[in-house]
């Protein structure tokens, strides 16, 4: 298997076409000659959207910042890293 990595800007043109009868989605990801193209299964296509916005969006969470506060009992909680990418890169 060969790994093409591509740098995707705001300015990076990305086109998908949809196959209905193989049930396949074609993404061409950049510019010729340095054109990535990816050929998903509906599945696929779905979960790498899924993937893609839970990378993107904040977390329900934390709202991003890194920190949850976990209730405790009656009048106490607790301070404590979340799971999230924001309290990865806060490691």
């Amino acid at each position: 298997m060969a790994v093409h990595l591509v740098h995707v800007g705001s300015d990076t043109p990305i086109t998908a076409h949809t196959d209905r009868d193989s049930e396949t989605v074609l993404v061409a990801v950049g510019h010729a000659p340095d054109q990535v193209l990816l050929s998903l299964t509906e599945t696929a296509a779905h979960r790498l959207v899924a993937d893609v916005s839970r990378e993107v969006e904040p977390c329900d969470d934390c709202g991003g910042t890194g920190e949850r506060w976990s209730p405790m009992g009656v009048g106490a909680v607790r301070l404590s890293g979340c799971h999230c990418r924001a309290a990865a890169a806060k490691r």
